[in-house]
C-alpha cells in the first residue's frame, strides 16, 4: 500500500499509550518500541517492543568490555 514516513517531533499522546502498554504487557521497565499511526484512521498499532534497543551483539560486547575494563580499574586501585 502507498505509506509515507515521518518523524514526529512531538509524540503523540495515542502513541505513547500503546508503546507505554506493549512493554508493560511484556514485563519491561525500559524498552524500544516500534509504532505506527494510521493517520487516515487514527489507529496506532504497536510493531514489537525490545528488551535492548538498538544493541547488536557487536555493540552489547563492546559495551560489556568498557564496563569490565573499568571495573578492573577500580579493582586495582583498591587493592
Amino acid at each position: 500500500p502507498a505509506w509515507t514516513f515521518e518523524r514526529a517531533q512531538v509524540i503523540p499522546k495515542a502513541v505513547a499509550v500503546v508503546a507505554k502498554e506493549a512493554a508493560r504487557r511484556v514485563g519491561l521497565d525500559y524498552a524500544g518500541v516500534d509504532v505506527i499511526e494510521d493517520l487516515h484512521t487514527g489507529r496506532v498499532y504497536c510493531l514489537e517492543a525490545n528488551s535492548a534497543p538498538g544493541m547488536s551483539q557487536d555493540t552489547l560486547k563492546n559495551v560489556y568490555a568498557h564496563i569490565q575494563q573499568a571495573l578492573r580499574g577500580r579493582l586495582a586501585r583498591a587493592g
